[in-house]
């Protein structure tokens, strides 16, 4: 039998002066889908269990927003999507003040990234300076999501409903010992820190601030990122 559509999100009740919208979202001119209200937003989730899906939440008065609103435009348009499962929305704060909050929104403008049937993968703010940041996730998404030979998402092995489905069943089961573990969890608290170090640097450091942001993590990628503890002595010989 088919596998599920995502689970609709909660539907808090709207702002009282929010206007009457029809049950599923417009796309508009620029290819975005312009996502109204909950409904709208659980409708096309459900809409598109087999792709990628990219929100943004933003706001009109939000200076920020309309900062990011054409580079969001300019990512969706991008080339390297074309045979990518993978479709683009945007749903306002206002009238969902209480919507947007219940699905983790904690700043604006953020971005979510749902696979699918699986669900939410990816939630994090996004401001101008972290456009990159939004470009690395969408390729960190695609490659671990989407099979190459096939351009459509990879089966959510997760899911009892694909237990027994090929691609879930010839997985390998592999048990980490506890060094393995701790190891595992070390990298993935590392690439946190890099990850905050960088944003550091972008907004923190006054050197930075004259630099464009492809100048910036161009930089970062050729450069070795060392970090110290408060107190430490640093010497470097030669």
């Amino acid at each position: 039998s088919p596998s599920p559509s995502p689970s609709p999100s909660p539907s808090p009740s709207p702002d009282s002066d929010a206007p009457e919208f029809p049950p599923f979202p417009s796309k508009l001119p620029n290819g975005i889908w312009d996502i109204k209200n909950a409904d709208q937003h659980n409708a096309w989730m459900q809409a598109n269990p087999d792709k990628l899906m990219v929100v943004k939440f933003y706001a009109p008065w939000c200076r920020a927003c309309k900062s990011v609103e054409p580079k969001f435009v300019q990512i969706s348009k991008d080339k390297k999507y074309k045979d990518i499962p993978i479709t683009f929305g945007q749903l306002s704060v206002q009238h969902n003040k209480q919507y947007v909050k219940s699905l983790g929104i904690m700043a604006l403008p953020s971005m979510q990234i749902y696979a699918g049937r699986e669900g939410l993968v990816e939630n994090f703010p996004c401001g101008p300076s972290k456009i990159p940041i939004l470009k690395r996730k969408l390729t960190e998404t695609v490659n671990a999501k989407v099979d190459p030979s096939t351009m459509m998402l990879k089966l959510d092995c997760t899911d009892p409903e694909n237990a027994e489905a090929a691609p879930c069943k010839t997985r390998s089961l592999t048990v980490l010992d506890d060094a393995q573990a701790s190891s595992e969890i070390d990298e993935v608290i590392s690439d946190q820190r890099k990850e905050e170090n960088l944003v550091y640097l972008r907004t923190g450091v006054p050197y930075f601030k004259d630099f464009s942001d492809d100048e910036f993590y161009d930089l970062m990628d050729k450069a070795k990122l060392v970090t110290f503890e408060q107190g430490d002595v640093i010497m470097r010989q030669g």
